[in-house]
């Protein structure tokens, strides 16, 4: 501390001691109690500066006189290591953290991907077994190629998006927005996954209104949106089950609802229905990407649209898709902006 004897002779514990350290009573008590203790302080040094300090100090009878021995030693150096270890320990785990977060980043990408690149080939690898084994009419022929041709053309969009692993993750997604007529998306949606309804003996039900109007948003994208829906409700709902899609207007938006006879989830649970991988009581059900989609969210999210989930564990599960009807004036003219080839919009 540098300061000469007579100079400590007179000062006072609180010239010593400064007011941010512990109070000095406590350690009063400790000596008492244990005749010896060591403890950290902090002390204030000759030209006004707060110093760490160890203390070690000793309780003994000199002369017959309670007499008390203290040694103070300046631990700065000390105090400067421990702060940059922790400095060093933090910067480590958050190091860590971040690549445990890219590892289970990587594997929740894998799983939508894989969830994702599923759905089309459903009614791709159905129809040509059914053309494999069967012989069907030129109609009937034409409508399974076309089915077939479609998907194919839909899985290879996923898979440009899909590699794009950080644009997925971020929820930015390239839109190629034009008037959409929702009634010829239901209906490709349907399509793809007819073949494994019909597989279950699961009845669908189709209330679409003609009234609901176009909505600006990229067909592609719907169709998915709705696919994924449709097909986690065949995945869900027991065999002889029923689910109905139904699609109206709703004020200035046009709404489609999907709701099944499968298992619901409880109202507790319902909150987590879009979180990664959540599961009920371990239960198999697994959200996403079984019930709705991690696609699905990021897309209706570009467009500005919503995505509701009402349940009841007993009657089965229900989402809602809500899009904005937009003037007739202005579907035209998205329109005529994609037919010049203006290029997708990134959200």
């Amino acid at each position: 501390m540098e300061n000469s004897r007579a100079e400590l002779l007179a000062m006072s514990v609180a010239d010593i001691i400064s007011s941010d350290a512990i109070d000095p009573k406590v350690s009063v008590r400790d000596l008492l109690r244990q005749k010896h203790i060591v403890v950290e302080s902090l002390h204030i040094t000759k030209d006004g500066q707060t110093i760490p300090v160890e203390v070690s100090a000793t309780l003994f009878t000199l002369n017959n006189l309670p007499t008390v021995q203290a040694i103070c030693r300046d631990i700065s150096k000390r105090k400067q290591a421990e702060k940059e270890r922790d400095q060093l320990l933090a910067r480590e785990r958050a190091a860590r953290e971040e690549a445990e977060a890219a590892n289970r980043i990587k594997d929740e990408f894998l799983a939508v991907l894989s969830h994702e690149l599923r759905s089309p080939l459903n009614p791709i690898l159905g129809w040509a077994r059914l053309l494999q084994k069967r012989k069907f009419d030129d109609e009937t022929t034409a409508r399974a190629l076309e089915t077939i041709e479609r998907n194919a053309k839909l899985q290879t969009q996923l898979i440009e998006d899909l590699l794009d692993v950080s644009r997925i993750l971020r929820g930015k997604l390239v839109l190629n927005v034009a008037a959409v007529n929702l009634i010829t998306t239901i209906a490709a949606a349907l399509e793809t996954v007819q073949l494994a309804a019909e597989a279950k003996g699961i009845q669908i039900q189709t209330f679409l209104s003609a009234n609901a109007g176009q909505v600006s948003g990229d067909a592609t994208r719907l169709q998915q949106v709705v696919w994924n829906l449709l097909s986690n409700a065949v995945k869900f709902t027991p065999a002889g089950g029923r689910i109905e899609v139904c699609f109206q207007p709703d004020g200035n938006y046009a709404e489609i609802t999907v709701s099944d006879t499968g298992k619901g989830i409880s109202r507790e649970f319902l909150p987590y229905v879009f979180e990664y991988f959540r599961q009920e009581d371990g239960q198999v059900r697994t959200l996403p990407p079984d019930r709705g989609g991690e696609i699905p969210a990021i897309a209706l999210t570009a467009y500005a649209g919503e995505l509701n989930r009402q349940q009841a564990l007993e009657a089965g599960f229900g989402r809602h898709i809500s899009k904005p009807v937009e003037p007739e004036e202005l579907v035209q003219a998205i329109a005529e902006l994609g037919a010049r080839g203006s290029g997708g919009a990134e959200k």
